[in-house]
């Protein structure tokens, strides 16, 4: 399946990047949330809040780009400042670049990525 990563804004160094993920390295990590309150009659009430969305990280291994795409992807890592939105599936995260790892294999770059999710994404235009 394709994922991509582009930035809400228009930067100079490229605005998407778009690559195959590996379905078996594919990892996003989120705690469930969980509360445990007592009532006067000292009954204990369980609260599921689910995922929250801010305390995710995604972390996406063998990715193969190109070298330009690579060097994309580094500069997009040094411009954290801009908005950028991770999508996947029928998903979209606004994220932070936390980690990039690369090692040459031929003409490609073998990537390791690591993204901290800000939260869920809904463009309100398009919904």
């Amino acid at each position: 399946m394709k994922g991509s990563i582009t930035s809400i804004e228009n930067r100079e160094a490229g605005n998407i990047i778009s690559f195959d993920v590996d379905e078996g390295k594919y990892s996003p990590e989120s705690n469930r949330v969980v509360t445990k309150d007592n009532a006067l009659d000292g009954t204990v009430l369980t609260t599921n809040w689910g995922y929250p969305e801010g305390n995710r990280t995604i972390s996406l291994s063998n990715i193969l780009l190109t070298r330009i795409n690579y060097n994309i992807l580094i500069a997009m890592k040094e411009d954290n400042d801009f908005d950028f939105l991770f999508h996947y599936l029928a998903n979209t995260w606004k994220v932070v670049i936390k980690n990039i790892r690369g090692v040459q294999e031929r003409d490609k770059m073998k990537t390791t990525l690591s993204l901290s999710v800000v939260s869920k994404y809904t463009n309100m235009e398009k919904a």
